[in-house]
């Protein structure tokens, strides 16, 4: 796909582009965040929480990043202002799953949430500014 062809796209093809890569970013990030945390054997009760947890902390994360208005701007326009809003969605949505984690009975080490946060604000931002570079 060359840059010139993208920009032919309809703008929900984009926003749906935009919403599949932060998806597949908050999964990649917090799975590795897992590996990261205990290598190569994840024990059982974090890799059982994760498998619960998962689908809801995607969804947290592609509600705040709407409410951030990350999903108005095109990858065209993307700017630091941009990656502010990536990184202070990330924060809130950061806290958001910690909150959940802490309401349904489920624990992570903390690094966990901490490396999920930067991994998903590092992909999420690169998704964003790739295309313009």
């Amino acid at each position: 796909m060359t840059k010139n062809n993208f920009k032919t796209y309809p703008r929900w093809l984009k926003i749906t582009f935009q919403i599949s890569f932060d998806v597949v970013s908050v999964l990649i990030a917090y799975y590795g965040s897992l590996l990261l945390r205990f290598g190569a054997k994840i024990p059982d009760e974090y890799l059982s929480s994760f498998l619960i947890t998962i689908v809801p902390f995607i969804l947290i994360y592609i509600v705040f990043f709407k409410l951030f208005g990350l999903y108005k701007s095109l990858w065209e326009t993307a700017s630091i202002d941009e990656l502010i809003k990536v990184c202070v969605s990330s924060v809130c949505a950061s806290v958001a799953a910690a909150l959940l984690m802490i309401l349904i009975g489920k624990n992570y080490p903390i690094s966990i949430h901490f490396a999920g946060f930067g991994i998903t604000m590092m992909l999420a931002g690169y998704t964003r500014l790739a295309y313009r570079v």
